[in-house]
Parts: structure tokens; sequence; C-alpha cells
């Protein structure tokens, strides 16, 4: 997966073949202007589609730019049901 405020990319690799979900929008308006974003709702959609197309036993690989992949990183560990999954940032 690659994340960033703006939006969230999904791929699942199997085999050869790469199955790409459609993107994942976060709503925020950037740097301009000031809006009430809440982060923590758009790691909640992002998890929802990610724990919806991974089997037992799948890698999550995470990447992309800035500091965002890293708060999703700790986001994730507060939860339970993806402990059961290996994580890795790149």
């Amino acid at each position: 997966m690659a994340i960033d405020t703006g939006e969230c990319g999904i791929g699942k690799l199997k085999g050869t073949h790469l199955q790409i979900l459609p993107n994942i929008y976060s709503g925020s308006s950037g740097k301009r202007y000031k809006t009430n974003f809440n982060i923590e709702k758009f790691f909640e959609y992002i998890l929802k589609a990610v724990l919806s197309s991974m089997n037992e036993n799948d890698s999550l690989i995470i990447f992309g730019p800035g500091e965002t992949k890293k708060k999703f990183t700790n986001f994730l560990q507060k939860n339970p049901l993806i402990k059961k999954h290996q994580v890795q940032v790149v």
C-alpha cells in the first residue's frame, strides 16, 4: 500500500499478478486551507479495505512520502485484527 495524507492506494500481489483496489481519498484540504480533518477516520477506512482483501499470514508493506506511513503503522499496532499479519514500512 502507498499512503499519504491525501489518498491511499492498495494493491495485492498474487504470484505474478497485481490486483489494484480503487484509491481511497481522505478529503483533506491540504496545506493551504484549514479544515477539521480527522486522520483517524481516514485510517479506519483504509483498515477496513486492507482487512477485507487480506488472507491469513499475508504481509503488509507500507510506503509513501512523509510521516503518514509511520502514523498509520502506529494506528495499526493498536488494532488486534492486524497482529497476525507481518507489517513492514519502507
